[in-house]
Formats: C-alpha cells, sequence, structure tokens
C-alpha cells in the first residue's frame, strides 16, 4: 500500500539558503529516491523545509530514519504518515517546488511551520500547480 508522509523542519544555518547547497541536497534525494522507488516534493522558503514524501512503508520508515538524523535539518514536525490512495505529487523522485507569489500569498505572511496538514497540502497543491504551468 502507498504511503504517504509530509514533515516541515528547521534547516540549519545556510542549507538550502543558495542554489548551490538546494541542488545538492535535491541531487542526492532523487538518486536515492529513484533507487528506493520514493516520490517526493520539496520546498525550502525562509530557512525551513516543506517536504512530502511518497512510496512504501519499509522504504518511506527508511528515509525518515535517515532525515530524523540528518544534520541539515532539526525540529521536524511530521503533519501526516500514513496510507494514501494514490500518489498525488507526481511522479518525480525529487521535485523542487519554488516559492511563487501566489504561494507567498497562502501563507500570509506566516512561516511553513505554522501549517497545519490541510494548508500544507494546499500550498503544495497550488506550488506544483505553478510550477506545472511555468
Amino acid at each position: 500500500m502507498l504511503q504517504r508522509a509530509i514533515y516541515v523542519s528547521d534547516a540549519a544555518t545556510g542549507v538550502g539558503s543558495n542554489l548551490q547547497s538546494l541542488a545538492e541536497i535535491l541531487g542526492v534525494s532523487a538518486v536515492n529516491n529513484r533507487r528506493d522507488r520514493l516520490f517526493g516534493a520539496l520546498l525550502h522558503h525562509e530557512g525551513r523545509f516543506l517536504q512530502v514524501i511518497e512510496g512504501g512503508r519499509v522504504d518511506l520508515d527508511r528515509l525518515i530514519r535517515k532525515l530524523k538524523a540528518d544534520a541539515r535539518h532539526s525540529n521536524l514536525r511530521f503533519l501526516t504518515d500514513g496510507p494514501t490512495p494514490a500518489r498525488r505529487y507526481g511522479d518525480e523522485p525529487m521535485r523542487h517546488l519554488p516559492m511563487t507569489t501566489g504561494g507567498r500569498a497562502l501563507l500570509a505572511g506566516r512561516g511553513l511551520d505554522s501549517l497545519d496538514l490541510a494548508e500544507a497540502e494546499s500550498l503544495l497543491t497550488e506550488l506544483q500547480r505553478l510550477d506545472a504551468a511555468a
């Protein structure tokens, strides 16, 4: 059965703050996720990450253990981690979702750490839609 986890975390100082740092994270994640049959999307905004990961339970649990030990971020807060009927965020091993004006409007001045599950899913869906239309 397909599983989905969505979490928010604080980025370590400097992590994701420039294109090179973010590209390295996305590149390594894409390779590892392809190997582990995981799919996901990552948003970095104002020193925080919002990430969705979808895949099999065993593979997702292995990644979650790695994420919890990863020094590139802290204060992981899972908004959801459970079964889902279908992939919702695409079929890329790791997709970058850039913050847009529309995404900022959805946040209304709030940080990623203040989002509940419904708000996070709304933001991820909107950014995915805008990215696909670009």
